[in-house]
């Protein structure tokens, strides 16, 4: 028992020792004259010399330039008066926190170095000047922290800015502060958080931020700060990342009367976004945004942001920049390079609108990237080099609902890629995915990569296209949109159908549609031929329908069906030509006006080919029906035909095509014999009546 015993009285004493090693604080004695740190002078209040390992206390009373030995460690050090510095060292730390109170400012030129990284504490300003080469977390909690070695890493490990209670800011006077491979966060929702370059060039190896707030800011310079000197000039932040990197704050020049300029570069083969919720003239960002490498990313899928700037904007080759937005943004930068660009929104649907890219530079002929837009409009506000030169080639990509307009007359050479009806101007109105106003003439080639849409509206001249519009992909066809006038000059080869919706689809000189399937002019719109280089020819496999008005003699060698999946009126302002392969269809659902296709022109139809007779909705015609299916100034019997074959009538009942020429109607009849016929003189109609 006696040894169980011992054992009990032994274990107070083991836990005093164990308490007993923890660091004492020890204050400096402010009396002394050799202001030297280590372990041999009587320095410390008692008086005492100093125990490595002890947390030190620089005191309200007295200042001085302090010489630290070689091998002095401690674990916290608290500066309480302003004019302290320390010089020498190297200084270990075995805990991380260094304080500086309210109102003071410290300099540490001294190498810090150890494990357990730098807290830095208190409303204070604390300068580092030494090439530290401690490891851990730098995490700025309080005040101000001041990077300002001359000639290496001032801080180590990766930073943290804020602890979200107290306000701070790191601030550099020199380039390169930071060790390599630093990853740079911002972590504050209460009180602001600063990285402030001073005309330095700093590299991360990303930002991120822990809130989304306005709060976290990257500058140049605040010019008028208490203590920090001359600033201003040009700094720039480069920011190395090779993972994906989110910064949700502010990026701007600074502030006061004299902030400088910041720069931004992007490199590394990561996405780096930056998120903003303010507007892009409230950041006061002018610099340059350089990306050589990898995305950078302004805004995302759920955040409507506009941080952009109105600097310069060069994309590398191997850079690219993807900007969305969910409102109208208006882009003055000057944009170079030949990254890739791309536009996009995060209200893509019907009942929204305004979601535009609004290009303003006249300056960014040196641009030569391909460019997306998705789910939004970027809209070109002049031709003298809005993105590239005036000869410029750019690829430029519609995906979803994205539209490119030009809203200026000239030139525009972008090789276009379009598959949908583009950008909703209003809630349910499109417009089409390239829309081309004020006499913009679209010279590039135009790819239908699906069923797209072409629009022109606004008052004044419309828009040309003289580029050859294709297709990739697919049998693929445009509607055109908008109420204004679209003018095809070249010869296009697409496949698909062309749908005349609103407007004027015209053809002048050698432009044509020949290779389009389907030509379908609506209600109230019209195709206009009268320009067409040696006439217009509806080709053998082609069909001309709808309900609108085409404009201009025209020949058809092809099939014209008046209407669409019901009957309708199709009107020709001029003269038709039927040809010996045409053929005219017909559908008849009914006697009333409105119940059967008709075909109206205002000069003459010359007839060959058939006409083709049929049936719709279940309708089978009765005894004296009659059908006016044709308005005209004149008829030429060229050797046309009526086709019956899926017009068949009752028993007793036949086709009366006798006032056609001259009035356009056909009647039901009752049947008549043969011989009865030629008596009267007009086995003639036979030839019009194939049963």
């Amino acid at each position: 028992m006696k040894p169980k015993s011992s054992w009990i009285v032994s274990a107070p004493l083991s836990l005093f020792l164990i308490a007993s090693a923890h660091a004492a604080d020890n204050t400096w004695n402010n009396a002394v004259a050799n202001l030297a740190w280590d372990n041999a002078n009587a320095n410390w209040a008692g008086p005492a010399t100093w125990t490595n390992g002890d947390s030190a206390i620089f005191g309200a009373t007295g200042i001085g330039a302090i010489s630290v030995a070689s091998g002095v460690t401690a674990e916290k050090i608290t500066f309480n008066n302003t004019g302290y510095s320390l010089t020498g060292g190297p200084l270990t730390l075995t805990g991380p926190e260094i304080s500086t109170a309210a109102s003071t400012d410290t300099t540490i030129s001294s190498v810090i170095q150890g494990a357990a990284g730098l807290t830095k504490k208190g409303a204070g300003i604390l300068r580092l000047a030494g090439t530290n080469t401690y490891t851990g977390t730098t995490l700025l909690s309080e005040g101000s922290l001041l990077a300002s070695n001359a000639s290496g890493n001032s801080l180590s490990g990766n930073i943290t800015l804020g602890n979200n209670t107290a306000a701070v800011v790191l601030t550099t006077t020199a380039s390169n502060q930071f060790a390599s491979g630093t990853n740079l966060t911002f972590s504050n929702a209460a009180r602001d958080a600063k990285l402030q370059l001073r005309g330095t060039t700093q590299t991360v190896s990303s930002i991120n931020s822990t809130a989304s707030n306005t709060l976290s800011i990257i500058q140049n310079d605040e010019s008028g700060t208490a203590g920090y000197g001359a600033g201003g000039g040009t700094g720039t932040l480069i920011v190395n990342n090779n993972a994906a990197s989110t910064f949700d704050g502010i990026i701007r020049n600074g502030g006061g009367a004299a902030p400088g300029v910041l720069n931004l570069t992007k490199t590394g083969t990561g996405t780096l976004t930056i998120l903003n919720t303010t507007t892009i003239a409230a950041n006061g960002y002018t610099g340059t945004t350089t990306v050589s490498d990898g995305l950078l990313q302004f805004g995302n899928s759920t955040a409507s942001r506009k941080a952009i700037g109105s600097g310069p904007l060069q994309i590398n080759t191997t850079g690219s920049v993807l900007i969305w937005n969910s409102i109208a943004q208006t882009h003055t930068n000057t944009i170079s390079g030949s990254g890739a660009l791309a536009f996009r929104s995060n209200n893509s649907d019907a009942s929204r609108g305004g979601n535009e890219h609004i290009i303003t530079g006249t300056s960014n002929s040196g641009y030569s990237g391909a460019i997306t837009v998705t789910d939004s409009r970027l809209r070109l506000q002049n031709a003298s080099s809005p993105l590239g030169n005036a000869s410029a080639t750019n690829t430029v990509t519609m995906a979803g609902n994205g539209q490119l307009m030009y809203n200026a007359a000239g030139t525009y050479n972008y090789n276009v890629s379009i598959g949908g009806l583009g950008y909703y101007e209003t809630a349910g109105q499109q417009l089409g995915a390239l829309r081309l106003e004020l006499g913009a003439v679209q010279a590039g080639t135009v790819t239908l990569t699906g069923n797209a849409g072409i629009g022109t509206q606004d008052a004044g001249a419309g828009g040309a296209i003289s580029g050859v519009i294709g297709q990739s992909g697919g049998s693929y066809g445009f509607t055109k949109l908008g109420t204004n006038t679209l003018t095809l000059t070249a010869a296009n080869t697409y496949t698909g159908a062309t749908v005349v919706r609103t407007g004027t689809l015209a053809l002048s000189g050698s432009g044509g549609i020949a290779a389009s399937t389907t030509i379908e002019v609506a209600s109230g719109a019209f195709l206009n031929v009268s320009a067409a280089s040696g006439g217009w020819t509806l080709g053998s496999s082609q069909t001309l329908k709808g309900t609108g008005t085409v404009t201009g003699d025209f020949t058809v060698a092809g099939s014209i069906a008046p209407g669409t999946t019901d009957a309708g009126t199709l009107t020709a302002a001029g003269t038709i030509t039927l040809g010996g392969t045409s053929s005219w269809q017909v559908q008849l659902g009914g006697t009333t006006a409105g119940q059967f296709d008709k075909l109206i022109a205002s000069g003459n139809i010359n007839a060959a080919g058939a006409i083709a007779l049929s049936y719709f909705g279940g309708y089978t015609p009765g005894l004296n029906d009659q059908f006016d299916i044709a308005d005209f100034a004149g008829f030429t019997d060229s050797g046309y035909t009526f086709d019956t074959s899926a017009a068949p009538l009752a028993g007793g009942y036949s086709w009366d095509f006798s006032n056609f020429e001259t009035t356009g109607v056909i009647t039901v009849v009752p049947e008549v014999s043969t011989s009865l016929l030629a008596g009267l003189g007009v086995i003639g109609l036979l030839r019009r009546r194939r049963m």
